[in-house]
Order: structure tokens, then C-alpha cells, then sequence
């Protein structure tokens, strides 16, 4: 009998220790709190940063309500690098990135904004996949029974893979949380997340990386493979040209944009950069995709227009004078890049001039020599 039960004990251990292991990593990178707890943390301490594992788009609901800018930026992660620093302190700026990823997210979101809301300008980050028809739609919310299956079971190989590749330690993690005020496993690993205006800090690692513009000329490199061999995958990512728009997309973005004008609120729609190779082959003569991107951008640009919005098509980074090395990735900008992008649009409109330096905004852009401002 003993013999049977070492070697169930043999058995059971690793099972235990592959349910065990999660619990420590979920409790030791505060994982745990929810989205009211990590504002009220950043709110008393400004400099900590925060992350979700299960992608939290609650958070930036109550950091809206909360901070009551006059000023917010909206959008999936394309709209993460805009920061308050490029904005005066009147206009108590936020982005809330990452908070849809859809239209008719956006008008939910817009319909919540409490009473109180104090909201003159709302920056629209539009994604062109945003008018495909075959969009998704807005995740629902998950209660916290369905996030701590997803934490504990679908979330457990990521952990299980960033510990065996040596991305962080318990030892390394257990020093960290115990002298960070940061909220969640890889902002606590990599000092990486959400800062106190919605905004994303990125790691280090990524920002000092001697060889960042060879891992990004391979990612741009990547995409352009797939565009050229025309595969087709479930993934839109690397085409958010591949169909015709969605005329009921676009009429979504009338009731959006319908809604704005009855909170009194304005509102500036953009398309976000692309890396220069990304868009030449996109919009080559001998593609299809050629005549979307000039067709999305003239129909989206009529709907602000008809409202009377601005609208700006960021998509070829020659128009504000853009550096093919300010990406981050092959989809998202630098935040230097992003502040040639409000430079240029608060030169063209009025209501976001008063809430932007000009003079010194420029001037940072002048000094700045690498591809990112700090």
C-alpha cells in the first residue's frame, strides 16, 4: 500500500504544483485587485503603473469618470501613446486605450459618461478593420468567476511559459511586489502598463534595445510578405483593407458622431500611422486595397465633415513629416510620433489649440534626437 501511495504522491505533486504556482504568481503580481482598487493606488501614488492579464476595459471607464478630462482620447492599443505631457494641465487629459474595439463600443462608451461629465474634445482613434462587416463586436464583461477560469486555466501556460523562458522569477517577483506600487504581474516584472492618464509605458527593454530597428524592420518585413502572397487567415491584422467597407459601419459612425453633437461634445477622428513599407504596399496601383484606403479615407472624412469634425488620414507618415524608425512595432507609434500627430492636428483645429503648447511642444520634438521622447 505504501509503495502505491508514493507513487500516487508522484502522480499528484506536479498537478498540484501546476495549480499551486499560478495561485503564488496571481498573488504576488496583484493580480487580485480590481479596477476601482488600481485607480485609487495610481491616484495616491502617480508614478505606479498598471497592468490587467484579463484586459480590463472597466478600468478606463471609472479613469474617465474619475479624472473628468476636458480632453480624452479613445480607441484599441493604437490610441495608448498619446499622453497628458502633450497637453496643457486645463485640459487633464486621459486616453482610454484599449477600451474598445469597435464602433458601437465607442457609442456605449460615450452613452456611459456620467452626468457630471466635463468633455469638450474627444480624439476618435479609428482602426480602418473598424469597417470591415465582419468586425467583432465588443467583448462582454466578465464576471469575476469567468476571469479567474481564464486566470487559472487558459491564462496558466502563458505564465507557466514567460517563467521556463526566464522572463521573471518567484524570488525576482517576490522582491519586486514587495517594493513597487505596481499593479499587476508584468508591471511589476517589467515596470510596464497603464499610467496614471491611461496611457501605456513601455518597457525598457524594448526602448533601450540596441537592435529595435532590425527587430522592427523584420516585423514591418513580416507583414508585407503576407500582403504580397495575399493569405487569408481569420487574424485582419495585417489587412484591414482585405473587404469593401461596411456601409453599416459607416452609418454606425453617424450615430456616433450624432451622439457627440448632442452631449455638446466635439469631436477629431483619425486613422493611426502605418510604417512607410506597410502602406506603399498597400496602396500599390496593381492592388485592390489601393482604392479602399483612398475610399475609406474619403468616406470616414465626409461623415466628420457633415458634422462639422475634423478628420486626419495618419496613415502615410509623410504628411506630418514622421520617421519610418518612430514604430514600436509594425503597428503601433512611437510616442514622439504621436506628438508630431497633435502638433499637427492642433495647428488645424481650434478647440484642440487651446488645449495644446504649440511653441513648446515643437521645441521638445526639436531636441529630441532618438526615436522616443525620454
Amino acid at each position: 500500500m505504501i509503495p502505491f501511495l508514493k507513487k500516487l504522491f508522484v502522480f499528484l505533486l506536479p498537478l498540484g504544483l501546476m495549480f499551486v504556482f499560478p495561485l503564488i504568481v496571481f498573488v504576488l503580481g496583484k493580480e487580485y485587485y480590481s479596477a476601482e482598487d488600481a485607480l485609487r493606488i495610481q491616484i495616491e501614488n502617480p508614478q505606479a503603473v498598471v497592468s490587467f492579464v484579463d484586459d480590463n476595459p472597466h478600468y478606463k471607464e471609472i479613469l474617465v469618470a474619475e479624472k473628468k478630462p476636458k480632453v480624452f482620447a479613445i480607441g484599441t492599443s493604437r490610441a495608448e501613446t498619446f499622453r497628458k505631457e502633450f497637453f496643457t494641465e486645463s485640459a487633464r487629459f486621459v486616453t482610454a486605450s484599449h477600451a474598445v474595439s469597435s464602433i458601437d463600443g465607442m457609442k456605449s462608451f460615450i452613452e456611459k459618461l456620467p452626468s457630471e461629465n466635463k468633455t469638450q474634445l474627444i480624439i476618435f482613434v479609428l482602426d480602418p478593420g473598424m469597417f470591415l462587416s465582419g468586425h467583432p463586436i465588443e467583448n462582454e464583461k466578465k464576471g469575476k468567476l469567468e476571469i479567474g477560469k481564464e486566470l487559472f486555466f487558459t491564462k496558466v501556460r502563458n505564465v507557466y511559459f514567460d517563467y521556463f523562458s526566464g522572463k521573471f522569477s518567484l524570488k525576482e517577483l517576490w522582491h519586486k511586489s514587495q517594493n513597487t506600487k505596481n499593479i499587476g504581474l508584468f508591471s511589476i516584472i517589467e515596470n510596464s502598463g497603464f499610467r496614471e492618464d491611461g496611457s501605456s509605458q513601455y518597457p525598457n527593454a524594448i526602448i533601450e534595445n540596441i537592435n529595435r530597428v532590425s527587430v522592427l524592420k523584420n516585423a514591418v518585413d513580416s507583414v508585407v510578405l503576407l500582403l504580397r502572397n495575399d493569405k487569408k487567415r481569420e487574424d485582419i491584422s495585417y489587412n484591414e483593407y482585405r473587404e469593401p467597407l461596411s456601409k453599416e459601419m459607416i452609418l454606425s459612425l453617424n450615430e456616433l458622431l450624432t451622439l457627440c453633437e448632442k452631449k455638446n461634445i466635439q469631436a477629431i477622428g483619425l486613422f493611426s500611422p502605418k510604417p512607410p513599407v506597410i502602406y506603399r504596399e498597400l496602396t500599390r496601383s496593381d492592388r485592390v486595397s489601393s482604392q479602399r484606403v483612398k475610399q475609406l479615407s474619403k468616406t470616414v472624412g465626409k461623415v466628420f465633415s457633415d458634422h462639422h469634425f475634423s478628420f486626419f488620414d495618419f496613415s502615410d507618415i509623410s504628411l506630418f513629416d514622421g520617421s519610418d524608425t518612430e514604430f514600436l512595432d509594425q503597428w503601433h507609434g512611437t510616442d514622439k510620433l504621436y506628438l508630431r500627430m497633435t502638433v499637427y492636428m492642433a495647428e488645424r483645429n481650434k478647440l484642440l489649440a487651446e488645449f495644446v503648447d504649440i511653441p513648446k511642444t515643437k521645441q521638445l520634438l526639436k531636441e529630441t534626437k532618438s526615436d522616443f521622447l525620454r
